[in-house]
Parts: structure tokens; C-alpha cells; sequence
């Protein structure tokens, strides 16, 4: 961003109890260091790890906007 910091929001689609496609954000954080692909999985990893999710993700996207 042009005022130098960098974040990532972490949103999770899923198939809620009514068999319906759903989305909730989990996390907007700050990317402090380097905007490079480790940096950012690091970040992704916590946040999955924060919400147990480590085991139950099938698919990882990253989009640049």
C-alpha cells in the first residue's frame, strides 16, 4: 500500500450445516518483513493453527489486489 504496510486477510469458504456455500474472514494481519511467499504462508500457518484448522483446508488461493 502506498503508506508502506502490508496485510493479508485470511477468509475460509466452506459448506455450512445446510449445505450451503459460506465464507467468514479469520484473520486481517499485518505482513511485517518481506512480502515473499514464506512470509505470507507463516502467517496463514498461524492462522490455521490459532483456529485448528491445520487439517481440514483442501485448497490454498492467494490473489494480489
Amino acid at each position: 500500500s502506498s503508506n508502506g504496510y502490508a496485510f493479508i486477510a485470511i477468509v475460509v469458504h466452506y459448506i455450512n450445516n445446510q449445505g450451503e456455500m459460506d465464507e467468514v474472514l479469520i484473520d486481517f494481519a499485518e505482513l511485517v518483513g518481506e512480502h515473499s511467499g514464506d512470509n505470507m504462508a507463516e502467517t496463514v500457518w498461524k492462522t490455521l493453527e490459532r483456529y485448528g484448522l491445520q487439517n481440514r483446508v483442501r485448497l490454498f488461493s492467494l490473489s494480489f489486489i
